[in-house]
């Protein structure tokens, strides 16, 4: 699918592959398609030696500096519910593993870029038109969440 003038998708796609003393096993090789719809909503589709799997995450801010995020995993019959549970595993301990840097971000105001961050450059671009001057700053949400208080987004 051609996403450039879908400025709210960003894809990527990755082969995870096994070595074993220095020998690349390609048979065990996983190609991995990631797609980010939009600030909330992110699919993973694995294709493995035993089947297919795709992982769906979706977050929903409810407060500054607070979100609720599900995982669900769809897996072909012929993957062993036990290789799924590991992908969906291993997935959310990444996820609260990237939390810890998602904290101690920071937001400058003219970031520097590389060639391979265009998607992420204009999916900022898109993303900015959901702010405003009137919109919570950073600082101050996080000012509020370390407070305790319960914040309620405006929207």
């Amino acid at each position: 699918m051609d996403t450039s003038k879908l400025f709210h998708w960003s894809q990527l796609e990755i082969t995870e592959s096994i070595s074993f003393l220095g020998l690349r096993l390609s048979f065990l090789n996983v190609r991995v398609y990631i797609n980010q719809i939009g600030p909330g909503i992110v699919w993973l589709r694995f294709i493995t030696p035993v089947g297919e799997a795709l992982v769906l995450s979706a977050s929903t801010p409810f407060a500054p500096m607070l979100q609720r995020t599900y995982h669900f995993i769809f897996a072909a019959w012929t993957m062993p519910r036990f290789i799924a549970k590991q992908i969906l595993g291993a997935l959310a301990k990444f996820y609260e593993q990237d939390v810890m840097i998602w904290q101690w971000k920071t937001f400058p105001s003219k970031p520097g870029f590389v060639k391979e961050d265009g998607s992420v450059k204009s999916f900022r671009k898109w993303y900015s038109q959901y702010y405003s001057e009137h919109s919570i700053s950073f600082k101050d949400a996080l000012d509020t969440h370390i407070r305790g208080q319960n914040a309620v987004l405006s929207w």
